[in-house]
């Protein structure tokens, strides 16, 4: 066998040639299964049943058909990839077994002398530990012990009519770790020569000795996909196996498998075969919004770009896990749809929702210290809109109680009454509003039939003396051109006439029925301001229509009595659907934070341009005030039990809203506020929250910072640490390290895998190329040394500094390599475009979570002059995105002075 050192391999040929020998015979015998059982669907599940021996009692409640769905599929995997690893385990009682790993149900129990595993089930837990582990296993039959002998890892092929796997990985106790580049060579090697054969002897030691060499090789990058690793690694299998309902936050360095991880972990828990062997496991999953028949599709993913959410599709489908644009969303996108569509907050055609998003706007009206520090901002509004609401509904229950009317006083009396049990200043009580809203249609309805017969009585007389009146009117309504928005700021308390139970549609603009609409309004409006002693603003559209009309308006005691009706209806609809209402004008409370001097002070440094501008960061605090009132109302059992009440039906159609899981990937890059909104979205049942980042990869102002800003998410957040990276080579990692601690990280930083070769080589620095043509012959040069030593060419990426020179360098970059047959795409605002073999150019704020056998960071000393503040974390993320090279460009001399710490570790070229 092949050793550098000279060594010689302690595992004789005659055991890998035994191990191979019953790896290939176990491929085919499970893929052969696998394929018959594909062949008749109707027995699939009772067959995999059986197979496993699992709980009959705890399987009988699953839904047949989504485990017979998600069977299929699982033999439909197997039928390429039969298994991925093979173990060797001695129990406590001395008993040796071998075990093959599949990455789900396998189709067999047993093949060849070895029993074979779901990867995904207890037993599976025993392909991630290390050659001389001791593990203790929980499993549906009992608890079982294991001391781990040896270890293979493989990938296996179907080509040429038979199976093989190539470059498996193997370890055995006090034995050297190698590499097989193909079990079926192996194999074909004779294991004996003749005596006399010296020559053939030599020849089958020396084939023999090519094929199993010492240590592992990393495997060069040569498309741009995730990297693909079919078992995880020890510390990242605990986090795997945590339960369904635990709430974690993954911490590692770029390349050590936070992504891989969390995508395995969501397969995992999206298993109902798996589910099924743990009876509180399956209690929580039936006891979900999505139930059992729903589970399988009831998940979230959020991802900081598009670029990145394509680019994890394909890892999903490596787990088998359906992944349709709307389960992998970008939160911008997301948020967006929310709040237009679910939560009423931005405005659409049909006229529902208070504000126009803005997305220019995050930097205009909010202070700087928002962006470090949103949750004490989002914690301020919150405790304010809670008390505003009380305090408003206590207010208008003692305007009730002194009403002249004693049908109103009374029942002023009694919202008196039910309100007093809540203090001043508290939270809202859930129980205390579902006990409001009793015994006011009657009343409502009497006041309304009263205010409509005095508004139509005015109008009757309008027109009788003059029959043109209601054209007139609708034609000076044309010429009228007053800001509506600033109105609309003016008249939250006359909204509450056009926001009721079973509205209709407006009247179409222009009609007679839409001119008498704005007529009433006006009237409205304007008898409300009088019983409330405000004037109108004499530039506002309510006052110069009062003023148009002059006398054709009711008479002074009809109007007075008006405005004392509109205010006793205004209050008694308070208390028609409180819950309803607490929610959805939970956006108008933040106009009307916003609109306080003590706000103003702490969170603002000037109003927006238009009263209804809302910057993206503010969207995301209304959103989490409403998505929290809507969890605690789901989890209130007089309201849970309640959802087909009429009351109750925009709480139903919220429901929708909740996922079994809720995942995250580079959670860094987002506020906390995000990352609450995006909990909040877990089901309450389940609770079950996934993220994983990295504080040295923030790469947004906003974005989290430290762990308390994680833990504020769920006060009972688990925070777990990888530090193992496998995506470097030895001298990009100690490369990144120098980074880190540039940026004051005085941690251990990332370790490499044992056993791993790849020492790799040092970065290359090229100096003075400021135009797109002297930066695109250096380029051109250094891959040509990559390709020298890899051919054909792996993966390349090219980072800008920002999204203007992209073009123009992909252009320059590809005529230089026009005669080496290559080309450079530019790929705009982080899109996938180009083929495989290609060199792509992005700009560097869009290549979070990619990797590349090849990196060239372009204009580094750009990017220290246009961000400041972040120059360091995109450097980290743009040089962490090389596996084996890494290549800077600057437009002057050197490397500008606040990276001068990083030159000693440059070279000319490779």
């Amino acid at each position: 066998m092949n050793d550098p050192s000279g060594a010689k391999f302690a595992i004789e040929r005659a055991e890998l040639t035994a191990m191979a020998a019953q790896s290939l015979e176990v491929f085919a015998a499970v893929a052969d299964k696998a394929r018959s059982l594909l062949a008749r669907p109707g027995a699939a599940a009772s067959d995999v049943f059986t197979h496993n021996n699992t709980i009959h009692a705890a399987r009988a409640a699953i839904n047949l058909a989504a485990i017979q769905q998600q069977n299929q599929e699982d033999y439909r995997r197997q039928c390429v990839e039969p298994a991925v690893a093979r173990i060797v385990a001695m129990e406590d009682d001395g008993t040796q077994r071998t075990f093959f790993v599949s990455r789900a149900t396998p189709a067999l129990s047993a093949a060849a002398d070895a029993s074979i595993l779901s990867y995904r089930g207890p037993m599976g837990r025993l392909a991630a530990l290390p050659v001389g582990a001791y593990e203790t296993i929980k499993t549906p039959g009992g608890t079982r012990a294991f001391e781990i002998v040896e270890r293979a890892a493989f990938r296996p092929e179907f080509k040429a009519s038979a199976w093989d796997a190539l470059d498996t990985r193997v370890q055995a106790v006090d034995r050297a770790a190698a590499t097989i580049q193909s079990l079926r060579a192996l194999l074909g090697a004779p294991a004996d020569t003749e005596a006399e054969d010296f020559i053939g002897g030599l020849l089958a030691d020396e084939a023999a000795s090519s094929l199993v060499t010492a240590g592992f090789r990393r495997e060069l990058l040569r498309s741009m996909s995730l990297r693909e690793n079919p078992i995880l690694d020890q510390f990242q299998d605990e986090v795997f196996r945590l339960p369904i309902s635990s709430r974690l936050v993954l911490m590692g360095p770029p390349g050590s498998g936070k992504t891989t991880t969390l995508i395995k972990r969501l397969g995992q828990k999206l298993d109902l075969d798996v589910l099924a062997q743990d009876e509180e496991e399956m209690a929580l999953v039936r006891g979900s919004l999505a139930g059992v028949e729903g589970h399988r599709t009831s998940w979230l993913m959020f991802s900081p770009t598009d670029l990145l959410k394509e680019y994890v599709k394909d890892a999903f489908n490596q787990e088998g896990i359906p992944a349709p644009s709307e389960r992998i969303q970008t939160w911008s996108d997301f948020r967006r749809d929310l709040g237009r569509n679910e939560l009423r907050i931005l405005r659409s055609v049909s006229g529902r929702g208070v504000f126009v998003l803005r997305p220019q706007a995050d930097l205009l009206h909010l202070q700087p210290g928002v962006m470090e520090g949103p949750i004490p901002w989002f914690e301020g509004f919150n405790r304010w809109q809670r008390r505003a609401y009380w305090a408003d509904l206590r207010e208008r229950a003692t305007r009730l109680a002194a009403h002249e009317a004693v049908a109103i006083r009374s029942i002023g009396q009694k919202l008196e009454a039910l309100l007093a049990t809540t203090s001043a200043g508290a939270d809202p009580s859930v129980r205390v509003l579902l006990d409001l809203g009793g015994g006011l249609s009657d009343q409502l309805q009497a006041i309304g039939y009263r205010t409509n017969s005095i508004i139509r009585k005015a109008a009757n007389t309008a027109i009788s003396a003059n029959k043109g009146f209601l054209d007139e009117f609708a034609a000076y309504l044309a010429r009228l051109d007053v800001g509506v928005e600033a109105e609309q700021e003016e008249s939250d308390e006359a909204d509450e006439d056009e926001d009721e139970e079973g509205e209709s549609a407006p009247p179409s603009p222009g009609s007679p029925a839409a001119t008498f609409a704005a007529y009433a309004r006006a009237l409205k409006q304007a008898a409300r301001a009088r019983a409330a002693r405000r004037r109108l603003r004499p530039e506002s559209r309510t006052a110069k229509v009062m003023v148009w009309l002059g006398t054709r308006v009711p008479p002074e005691a009809e109007f007075e009595e008006l405005g004392r009706a509109l205010q006793a209806q205004s209050a008694l609809r308070r208390f028609m659907a409180p819950v309803r209402r607490y929610l959805f004008e939970l956006p108008k409370r933040y106009r009307a934070f916003r609109r306080t001097a003590e706000a103003r002070a702490a969170w603002y440094r000037d109003a927006p341009a238009r009263p209804n501008d809302l910057a993206p960061l503010e969207l995301d605090v209304v959103i989490l005030a409403m998505l929290r009132v809507v969890r605690e109302l789901l989890r209130e059992p007089r309201v849970s039990g309640l959802l087909d009440d009429a009351r109750f039906e925009f709480l139903a159609d919220l429901r929708g809203l909740f996922e079994s899981q809720i995942v995250v990937d580079e959670a860094t890059d987002f506020s906390p506020v995000q990352l609450a909104c995006m909990a909040a979205l877990c089901d309450p049942a389940v609770d079950s929250f996934l993220a994983c980042g990295d504080f040295r990869q923030r790469t947004t102002r906003w974005g989290a910072r430290s762990r308390d800003d994680l833990a504020w998410v769920f006060p009972d957040i688990d925070l777990r640490e990888i530090n193992i990276t496998y995506r470097h080579s030895r001298r990009l990692n100690e490369f990144a390290r120098e980074i880190a601690g540039m940026m004051g990280d005085d941690g251990p930083g990332p370790m490499l895998p044992p056993d791993i070769r790849n020492e790799g080589v040092a970065p290359v620095l090229g100096a003075d190329l400021s135009s797109p043509e002297a930066c695109a012959t250096w380029l051109a040069a250094r891959i040509d040394e990559i390709q020298s030593a890899c051919f054909p060419l792996p993966t390349v990426a090219v980072l800008a500094p920002n999204e203007d020179m992209v073009k123009p360098l992909a252009d320059a970059l590809s005529e230089v390599l026009e005669e080496r047959n290559l080309r450079a795409v530019p790929c705009p605002e982080g899109k996938f475009v180009g083929e495989e073999r290609d060199i792509r150019v992005f700009d560097v704020r869009h290549i979070k979570g990619l990797e590349f056998e090849a990196v060239f960071f372009v204009g580094l000393d750009r990017l220290v002059q246009e961000e400041p503040e972040l120059f360091d974390k995109y450097l980290y993320v743009g040089a962490t995105r090389a596996a084996t090279y890494l290549g800077v460009t600057v437009d002057g001399a050197s490397l500008p002075a606040e990276l001068g710490s990083l030159r000693q570790g440059f070279v000319r070229n490779w």
